[in-house]
């Protein structure tokens, strides 16, 4: 799937995860803590976002040597979802799903807008 991102979209974006940090500071690190945890165990940042809000995210599975981990991946951001003071960072991810989660999750740990502009293949 290509994704095109605007700056504006980008910085609007990132501005809504600042509020995020200000404003709600433990909700933000459950999702930092959620995107390392993504990234370490190499799963896709979309499947992340997809999984995380429920929606079909078959064509992001990771197809990991053990499905154990994935498993246990899973069970972990169950509990993000079922937490009732994690909504805000559901509506965060939904209200700028149209420039990927992998582009949200990306500037929430630190990528500028700037870097972020253009077409991307997520996968």
């Amino acid at each position: 799937m290509i994704v095109t991102s605007s700056f504006q979209e980008l910085k609007d974006a990132k501005g809504s995860i600042n509020d995020l940090q200000k404003n709600y500071p433990v909700q933000y690190q459950q999702l930092i803590n959620a995107i390392k945890l993504t990234r370490q165990l190499q799963y896709g940042l979309q499947y992340f976002g997809c999984f995380l809000l429920d929606e079909d995210c078959q064509d992001f599975t990771p197809e990991p040597e053990e499905s154990y981990v994935l498993s246990i991946y899973q069970d972990e951001i169950n509990k993000l979802k079922q937490d009732p003071s994690f909504s805000v960072v559901k509506q965060l991810l939904k209200k700028h799903q149209a420039i990927s989660y992998e582009n949200v999750c990306r500037l929430a740990i630190g990528s500028s807008p700037e870097f972020l502009v253009g077409p991307l293949v997520v996968k």
